[in-house]
């Protein structure tokens, strides 16, 4: 999964792709005029003591299945996978906003926070 722009900056802040267990979304913004989706997620690795806020943009998304978008959405999984036409996208929730969709590309960045 090494070609999602900016991977290398959460790779190097936590030492790894983290699957986001556990992490509250904290913005969700649609876009279906531009295809994009936004994601900022807080992150937290209490083993190393570190917190993170990372935002996961995609573009050119497609058959976007998205449902139960509640005040307050915590994570139990984010899977991005390579596909041919691009990448498959499941959000897999402890409580709220889950779903599915394929996207053309993906990018990150991180803010550290203390």
């Amino acid at each position: 999964m090494k070609s999602i722009e900016g991977q290398d900056k959460v790779e190097e802040y936590f030492g790894y792709w983290p699957k986001f267990c556990d992490a509250k979304i904290e913005e969700f913004v649609l876009e279906p005029a531009t295809k994009k989706i936004k994601i900022t997620i807080f992150y937290i690795d209490s083993d190393m003591g570190k917190k993170g806020r990372v935002v996961l943009i995609f573009n050119g998304t497609l058959n976007v299945q998205i449902s139960d978008c509640l005040d307050e959405n915590v994570v139990d999984e984010i899977s991005i996978r390579k596909v041919k036409e691009g990448y498959s996208i499941g959000i897999v929730a402890c409580y709220g906003l889950n779903g599915k969709f394929t996207c053309k590309s993906v990018s990150t960045s991180i803010e550290a926070v203390k």
